[in-house]
């Protein structure tokens, strides 16, 4: 028989009730189906009600769980067939896919990461900008991390002295932090004196001077800085990434000394008086914007003043121009040598 004479709607039966569950339920099914209206259930209410005292689903018996998950399954294929007679159309219809198992959890869907910015500003107005994840000259591995644009200018270093100058001592021109010296005042070119310290305070003498770097300064000194902003000074492998950038024109960077050269040189250096050591000649004194960016954005990473940088736990260098670097004890101020900040991307 065709679709198209069936009636809309004649009683249904189960094919083999053969168990009390089944024969009861059976019996639901045929009056819920029932050719004459007035023999069907009245109401939805009274079909699951009916459905609730099938055998063994009773609330009180506590079992038959499974059991009473089908019959309200059915109790919402009983109420389509009510409605629409559809019943008839299961035979010919096409097989529905199957409910997604909801026990099986679904995998976790995972947002792109969303990419560093190129540059980020610090509390003390600072800007740094992102290195991207490379290997040196040398061959170093290193990832993302935020670069200082310029060196710390006298300005914020003096900033910095004085929000710090309870902890402070100044005695014959050396300033000291935690009892390690942090600052060596007086002129750091002839007739150039840029950080003075009258009547209790720390003041740029000379105004003009206020965007120069700050020279003299020991890596102890630009440690505590860097730790203020919560930042940190660059390692010199990570100076020596920043300059390989080719848009700045830098040369690369030569390898740093093997471990065991390393270590002697530092020794060596223990307990002996700072030396006059300084470039050929003497670099001018500039403001920290006077030599152009390079692609990344970072200013006079090939200048001829040196930088500070960390070896290894409390053990320092100095990067000079080209790459050259050399191990430094913490305490030495040099005339020629600032620093700049870092930050990791994980912190």
């Amino acid at each position: 028989m065709g679709k198209e004479t069936m009636k809309p709607l004649q009683t249904a039966s189960l094919p083999r009730p053969d168990t009390p569950f089944l024969k009861a339920l059976d019996r639901i099914i045929r009056k819920a189906t029932a050719q004459e209206a007035d023999q069907r259930y009245g109401s939805a209410n009274e079909l699951r009600e009916a459905l609730l005292k099938l055998p063994g689903l009773t609330p009180a018996q506590r079992v038959g769980r499974r059991k009473l998950t089908l019959a309200l399954g059915l109790s919402g294929v009983l109420a389509l067939l009510l409605a629409g007679g559809v019943w008839y159309h299961i035979q010919d219809a096409p097989s529905l896919p199957s409910a997604p198992n909801t026990a099986t959890p679904s995998k976790a869907v995972i947002s792109p990461a969303r990419p560093p910015a190129r540059e980020i500003k610090g509390r003390d107005g600072a800007t740094l900008h992102l290195v991207p994840a490379g290997r040196t000259p040398a061959g170093t591995l290193l990832e993302d991390f935020y670069l200082g644009a310029t060196l710390v200018t006298n300005h914020q270093f003096v900033e910095f002295l004085n929000a710090a100058k309870g902890k402070l001592t100044v005695a014959e021109g050396v300033v000291k932090g935690e009892n390690k010296p942090w600052l060596f005042l007086g002129e750091v070119r002839k007739g150039i004196e840029p950080i003075v310290y009258v009547e209790g305070r720390f003041r740029i003498k000379d105004p003009s001077l206020a965007a120069h770097p700050v020279v003299k300064v020991t890596a102890y000194g630009a440690a505590a800085y860097a730790a203020t902003q919560g930042r940190r000074l660059p390692t010199a492998a990570e100076l020596s990434l920043a300059a390989a950038s080719p848009a700045g024109g830098q040369t690369s960077p030569a390898p740093l000394p093997g471990g065991d050269q390393m270590e002697s040189m530092h020794e060596g250096m223990v307990g002996q008086p700072t030396p006059k050591e300084a470039p050929e000649k003497e670099p001018e004194y500039f403001p920290v914007t006077h030599y152009p960016p390079n692609e990344l954005g970072i200013r006079g990473l090939n200048s001829p003043m040196g930088s500070w940088a960390r070896l290894g736990q409390d053990r320092f260098a100095v990067v000079e121009k080209g790459g050259k670097t050399k191990p430094r004890e913490a305490w030495q101020g040099l005339d020629w040598v600032g620093f700049r900040t870092a930050k990791s991307l994980k912190n």
